[in-house]
């Protein structure tokens, strides 16, 4: 399952303008039981255990350091329209990136890369989706589900 882009995924991101703030909405679902790379738990009762342990070296300082911040996160209760597989993720969780560059620095810094295999030992599968509010705007127009 995916926890990496592509590389048309990360081309389509480059395409972008490099102004603008932009939102990434995470769906993330994790592993019944962590998987570090040498095989282990790595001490953790289960995979959501090893993200939080990203999430906090994050918080810690790794967002501050390129002015992003966590705008939102919980729980994912239930789908409600779509397909029941699609819909099958254990939280939501939304983060304002100053620019598409901001991101991109974050991903390539040490500390990210120190704390990432907390990530990948914790995930099983997530959708990451790019929200750029330097985008064509829809106006006063709201879109309600």
């Amino acid at each position: 399952m995916a926890t990496a882009p592509t590389e048309q995924q990360l081309q389509a991101l480059l395409q972008g303008p490099p102004e603008g703030s932009i939102r990434m909405i995470n769906l993330l679902k994790f592993r019944e039981q962590a998987e570090y790379e040498d095989g282990s738990a790595g001490g953790c009762a289960n995979g959501m255990e090893a993200y939080l342990r990203y999430g906090a070296a994050l918080e810690a300082g790794i967002l501050d350091a390129i002015g992003a911040t966590l705008i939102y996160s919980e729980p994912v209760v239930t789908g409600v329209i779509g397909e029941a597989n699609a819909l099958d993720y254990d939280i939501i969780a939304i983060v304002n990136y100053p620019s598409r560059q901001a991101f991109l620095d974050m991903a390539a810094s040490p500390a990210y890369q120190e704390a990432h295999k907390h990530r990948e030992a914790g995930l099983e599968r997530q959708l990451l989706i790019c929200c750029a509010g330097n985008e064509p705007s829809l106006g006063n127009t709201k879109l309600l589900a």
